[in-house]
């Protein structure tokens, strides 16, 4: 099978890349919607080492332009981080390939990125970062707020942005239920699913201020997380996977950083928040920021709309968790555990003890 896929692959550069004779390909295992693959190519007796990604199926040529337009302004911007795609053969920066399955033809789409330097320290369940690399990841979003200021789309993602997303996961949420399928993980979002809908509707109005107020969009990256990010020594030395990236609020990228960055997993307190990593976070996030030229910090009214776009951004990750279990075959237990997980950070910002705190980190001018 490994033969098989090797040979696949070296069939695939042969034809659209220039980048040599295809020696040795090691699945990666990152990520949890493309597939990934580290590959050593040769020519001229010279070594090349690049990721090779084959995107989840279902993904539109339009939100793959909008990811590798976005890559390609990073680097013209000096945004020295990213790896940006390759071109191929035919001049696009993606491939297109017609593959015969038993359920008919299928549309696979693959793009060839340089490697990034550094180490993978992380999952995005229960990444324990350091104190030093979850600042110099905050300095490194705001870099990329900074940078990504200026950039002018090509293509774009089909998803909304967070404030029209959200009626349509409750919506979605009731169609599930109506299914009726009886697994663990059915019972529990059965028996949690008016906690959820509430949770969700009552967020909604709370970031009416959105609306009303001067709230800055970019192309935010959608999953900032230590799973996707490289370190050395401490430091934040490499950003990847864009394919979640869209238009969508500043404060929403922030807010995702946040939940990802500062989540407790595990134990007596999974779910919950730990205030002081959010608190060190978000003013190492302000300081950075405060030196950029277009973008700035954010503004009195984005911290007044912080706490609920924290809890949009758990309902966010909740929401895959729930897609990727009702569209592929999952094991219920493990996805059970991740929608407890996002079950107890309900319960615990309703808290209105925890609420305040929350609200109090918010109203700190760093």
């Amino acid at each position: 099978m490994t033969n098989g896929k090797n040979q696949q692959l070296a069939d695939l550069i042969a034809e659209h890349y220039d980048i040599g004779t295809l020696e040795r390909h090691t699945d990666l295992p990152v990520g949890t919607v493309n597939t990934s693959y580290m590959i050593e190519t040769s020519r001229n007796g010279v070594v090349g080492r690049y990721l090779l990604r084959l995107y989840k199926q279902g993904v539109q040529a339009s939100e793959i332009e909008f990811e590798h337009a976005l890559l390609n302004h990073l680097v013209a911007q000096g945004f020295d981080l990213v790896a940006p795609p390759l071109s191929a053969r035919q001049g696009t920066s993606w491939v297109q390939c017609q593959a015969e399955t038993d359920a008919g033809c299928r549309t696979d789409f693959y793009a060839v990125f340089r490697f990034l330097a550094g180490e993978d320290k992380y999952v995005w369940d229960n990444p324990a970062c350091t104190l030093r690399e979850l600042e110099s990841s905050a300095q490194v979003l705001a870099r990329y707020h900074e940078d990504v200021s200026s950039f002018v789309p090509r293509g774009q993602r089909q998803e909304p942005r967070i404030i029209d997303f959200l009626p349509q996961i409750a919506d979605k949420i009731e169609t599930w239920i109506e299914l009726g399928r009886q697994s663990s993980f059915d019972h529990l979002l059965r028996r949690y699913s008016r906690l959820i809908e509430d949770n969700i509707n009552d967020t909604i109005p709370a970031m009416g201020i959105i609306e009303a107020g001067n709230i800055p969009e970019l192309a935010i990256h959608c999953d900032y997380h230590p799973g996707n990010l490289k370190f050395q020594q401490g430091q934040a030395i490499g950003l990847f996977d864009f394919d979640w990236s869209k238009i969508d609020y500043r404060l929403f990228d922030v807010a995702l950083a946040l939940h990802y960055f500062c989540t407790l997993w595990r134990g007596p307190r999974d779910g919950q928040l730990h205030t002081g990593k959010l608190a060190a976070f978000l003013k190492t996030y302000q300081e950075a920021a405060s030196e950029n030229r277009h973008t700035g910090p954010l503004t009195s009214a984005e911290l007044a709309c912080l706490v609920p776009m924290i809890t949009a951004a758990n309902i966010y990750v909740l929401n895959w968790s729930l897609v990727d279990f009702y569209t592929k075959t999952r094991d219920p237990d493990v996805y059970g555990a991740y929608l407890n997980h996002h079950i107890r950070q309900i319960q615990w910002t309703q808290t209105p003890r925890n609420r305040q705190v929350l609200e109090n980190i918010a109203s700190i001018r760093f």
